[in-house]
């Protein structure tokens, strides 16, 4: 925690645009404390956080201590629900494949479309299961070269290796099923 709010302290000192706070523990291999968050929400530049996690109660009570920040949900399996709990907005990896499906979520959830939001929820965290199989991005790259064969995805960095033909097919049918192809 000292780590981080020292970190936080210095970016905000050495740039002139608002910080964002990234808390993905999956990648980081540790989720900040609650205190910690408090007091680098207190930095001068730090203007919100990007919550990748599926901690929702983590998320509730950071926005709950510190309603002045802007909030954005990272976890596609959540985008619904990370916006019900009161996020501004998503930055979403899944919407780098299927960009609509996240527009249209995030508008059925603006109109109160509560039904719309959810069965767009399912879809997203469908295509998300069958994306996410194999190698981290493989998927959404596989898929986004399916959907736009002319654009290049390029490649992915050093270890990673694409997916295999098999999981472009069930990659494949899983856009078709959704009308995505």
């Amino acid at each position: 925690d000292e780590g981080a709010v020292e970190h936080y302290r210095r970016v905000a000192a050495a740039v002139d645009c608002p910080v964002y706070v990234y808390q993905i523990p999956s990648h980081a291999g540790t989720t900040l404390s609650l205190s910690a968050f408090d007091r680098i929400a207190a930095i001068d530049g730090v203007a919100g956080l990007k919550h990748t996690s599926t901690d929702l109660a983590w998320l509730s009570k950071a926005a709950a201590r510190n309603p002045e920040l802007t909030y954005l949900v990272g976890s596609n399996d959540l985008l619904y629900a990370g916006l019900q709990t009161g996020c501004a907005g998503v930055v979403s990896g899944l919407a780098n494949a299927v960009p609509e499906l996240v527009v249209d979520l995030y508008a059925a959830h603006e109109a109160g479309d509560v039904a719309r939001a959810r069965e767009l929820q399912h879809v997203a965290c469908d295509l998300l299961s069958v994306m996410a199989a194999g190698p981290h991005m493989a998927g959404v790259k596989a898929a986004l070269s399916r959907r736009d064969p002319g654009f290049e995805v390029g490649p992915l960095r050093s270890p990673l290796r694409s997916v295999d033909e098999d999981h472009l097919a069930r990659i494949e049918a899983a856009l078709a099923e959704h009308g995505y192809a």
